[in-house]
């Protein structure tokens, strides 16, 4: 049998789930039939404080920013995978051949990169830019070879929290 529990022991989620069950066990009993309204009362305008405490709003500033930004560079990788396989159906045979080679490259980092999280997808376009940069034979097919694009996934995420 329980016969205690030390609160300051507790995590935030845990300490707010032990109030919700607390406050659930009360509510089961008719605390004006156990004759413990005032307190219950009080325990419920106190778990409420709580409550407010801990379920802020969680959503960063720059949330929306951050997502566009995510949203554009997922763009730009389906993008430059298309073009790689639209390529692929080239009429002349060199072209068709590196196309080949190019998506060769990038299915070697797994299908569905713009459905990575952030933080792997990033991990995997630096791979695929490195690639790039230094094979030979992974020189892009076309002349503009992205460049205007790629800062979107080289940008490093703006700070989360503001220096104060």
């Amino acid at each position: 049998m329980i016969k205690g529990i030390a609160l300051q022991t507790l995590r935030n989620a845990e300490f707010l789930q032990f109030l919700k069950q607390l406050a659930a066990i009360f509510t089961s009993h008719d605390p004006a039939l156990l004759k413990v309204t005032d307190p219950f009362d009080a325990f419920i305008a106190a778990k409420a404080s709580v409550d407010l405490l801990f379920n802020e709003d969680q959503a960063s500033a720059i949330t929306d920013e951050l997502v566009a930004l995510d949203a554009q560079r997922d763009d730009l990788i389906n993008g430059m995978i298309c073009i790689v396989q639209g390529h692929t159906y080239h009429f002349e045979q060199p072209m068709r051949k590196h196309a080949l080679t190019l998506q060769t490259n990038i299915a070697s980092y797994g299908s569905g990169i713009a459905r990575e999280n952030y933080l792997s997808e990033t991990a995997i376009l630096d791979k695929l830019n490195a690639d790039w940069e230094t094979k030979p034979e992974l020189l892009p097919l076309w002349p503009c070879n992205w460049a205007s694009g790629k800062h979107n996934w080289q940008r490093p995420i703006p700070p989360l929290m503001p220096n104060t």
